[in-house]
């Protein structure tokens, strides 16, 4: 059954050659896992440190940022202006192609592993929590993607080795939900705008897998903060620790 299956993958392979997600030329062998070449891949310039929320300053580890009555610090591996994850991310969120999130979810979990050991910040037990889509969007897209980059996390968490090996991540994608459909954050006018359409569009299903944890906010792109700064309200409010949002990029 095994040599079948892989009879099949090698056809498919031929007449639909994988390509590469930012240049769209056919990949390698051992660039297939990612769907991005080498060369891409090579343009890519990572961050160092995580970042205050409020002024986007980079900050020493994932203890508390710079500005009182934040809730939470951000990781963000790249910045959104950076072409080639600029399109990954559109590809995987509007464009529906869900093989994006696992390039976004191996260099977040690489970047992790090379700026901080999670267990020395006090991270040795957390949950990892997807950002919520409401209902009717995820039938619409056919996914969340928060949750498919959480799911590839976790994939990468178990393979990769680094100079601090990160424990695996549990993802608690039920304990959050978006009860309130809201229009699209991208087109709100200002940050103020973004933050009264997110307020009050979220709830607790089970705060009992919250209460005394740490958490781990999983999304794609971070901009305004609107979105991440209710949901660590909401956490907070429900007994949640430390608290790190975690994406792909941040604008």
């Amino acid at each position: 059954m095994r040599g079948f299956c892989e009879l099949i993958d090698a056809i498919f392979d031929v007449v639909f050659p994988p390509i590469c997600l930012s240049c769209e030329t056919i990949v390698g062998e051992n660039e297939k896992t990612l769907s991005l070449c080498t060369s891409c891949r090579s343009r890519l310039k990572t961050t160092s440190g995580f970042f205050c929320p409020a002024c986007g300053r980079r900050l020493p580890a994932p203890h508390v940022p710079c500005h009182g009555g934040v809730q939470f610090v951000l990781a963000a591996p790249f910045f959104f202006e950076d072409p080639v994850i600029r399109k990954i991310i559109h590809l995987l969120k509007y464009s529906h192609i869900k093989r994006a999130a696992a390039p976004l979810a191996f260099f977040i979990v690489s970047y992790l592993q090379s700026i901080t050991s999670i267990k020395d910040a006090g991270y040795d037990d957390f949950v990892m929590i997807p950002t919520p889509l409401h209902s009717s969007r995820e039938r619409r897209r056919g996914f969340n993607q928060s949750l498919l980059i959480a799911q590839e996390m976790e994939k990468f968490s178990k393979i990769l080795d680094g100079e601090h090996r990160l424990p695996n991540f549990r993802i608690e994608a039920g304990v959050l939900a978006r009860v309130r459909k809201t229009a699209p954050q991208i087109k709100q006018s200002s940050r103020a705008a973004r933050a009264e359409n997110v307020r009050g569009c979220f709830a607790i299903r089970d705060a009992s897998k919250i209460a005394g944890r740490n958490i781990f906010l999983v999304d794609d792109v971070f901009t305004s903060g609107a979105t991440m700064g209710e949901l660590a309200r909401l956490l907070k409010t429900n007994g949640a620790k430390k608290i790190i949002a975690i994406v792909a990029a941040k604008a």
